[in-house]
């Protein structure tokens, strides 16, 4: 099977419909794509915000947040904030939080202006990002550390750091059961954190498979999709 290489400084703006028939077989093909001018390539998480239909992309070696018009598919902006690894959204106040992780802080970006408003230190570096709409918090994993730090949306401060058994990589969050499922690539588990006490309250192995990184959960039908 071959495979077609794709851009390596640029983001992928839109995929072709897969194959009505023999989907494994069948390989995504890029539809087009968004160069990003004078990059040094190596973007780290990206993630979506469906109100505004953009793209927000972490971009780590460039030490920017880029935020992307995926209508018009060009680059609104690209706000040096230092290295930026993920992007979560709060759909209330339209404000984005950005984990920018050796600065050890989360930058908070206006939707509307698309300029940093606040800053919010944390004790060491940050690496994932989402975001609880119900509970309003922001959780920000520790870059290969022993914490995970719950942020009030609405203060900007830190209310909690959950301890967790290893160095973490990508989570999910669970709206209708008030979980967090966080990949914990040095133990080879998933840990479940409860956002109302703000712990960890099981942990489930991941074995035969391990260093678990990718993670994707499915609300309806409560699946959880685990990529090493």
């Amino acid at each position: 099977m071959s495979h077609r290489k794709l851009p390596s400084l640029g983001i992928i703006a839109a995929v072709a419909s897969l194959m009505s028939a023999g989907l494994a077989a069948e390989p995504l093909v890029p539809a087009s794509s968004i160069t990003i001018p004078n990059s040094k390539g190596k973007f780290d998480f990206l993630s979506v915000d469906p109100a505004r239909h953009r793209l927000l992309a972490a971009h780590e070696k460039d030490g920017t947040a880029d935020f992307i018009d995926l209508g018009t598919k060009s680059v609104l902006a690209r706000l040096s904030v230092g290295p930026a690894v993920g992007i979560a959204m709060d759909p209330k106040t339209g404000n984005y939080f950005v984990s920018v992780q050796d600065d050890k802080r989360v930058a908070v970006v206006d939707a509307v202006s698309l300029k940093e408003i606040a800053s919010i230190p944390t004790d060491a570096e940050t690496d994932a990002i989402i975001f609880d709409e119900p509970d309003r918090r922001v959780y920000v994993t520790n870059d290969n550390g022993l914490f995970v730090w719950a942020i009030d949306a609405d203060t900007l401060k830190v209310v909690a750091s959950i301890s967790i058994p290893g160095a973490p990589e990508c989570m999910a969050h669970d709206a209708a059961t008030s979980r967090i499922y966080l990949n914990i690539k040095a133990t080879s588990q998933i840990a479940v954190i409860d956002t109302k006490a703000n712990t960890v309250v099981a942990l489930w192995s991941t074995a035969p498979a391990t260093a678990p990184h990718g993670l994707a959960f499915d609300p309806e039908k409560s699946w959880i999709f685990k990529g090493n």
